[in-house]
């Protein structure tokens, strides 16, 4: 990407988590009933998502719902 762009990426998010760590994020109001602004769901970390968002879009395995998400901040 820098030879193509001229613009060294930043991959520092790259070093925070490893496979299977215990990662949390914020909950969205408008698709979690129930939730409130603040609360948290965790869950473990199993990658990155290629398909969604910019580079650096997490898979994260969540806890009580089993399910994997798509979040862009861990």
């Amino acid at each position: 990407m820098q030879v193509a762009t001229g613009i060294t990426q930043d991959i520092s998010m790259l070093l925070h988590f490893m496979f299977w760590d215990i990662a949390h994020c914020a909950r969205c109001a408008n698709k979690q009933p129930g939730s409130q602004k603040g609360q948290e769901t965790q869950g473990r970390f199993v990658g990155f998502a290629f398909d969604v968002g910019h580079a650096l879009t997490f898979l994260m395995l969540a806890d009580n719902t089993r399910k994997v998400i798509k979040p862009s901040v861990l």
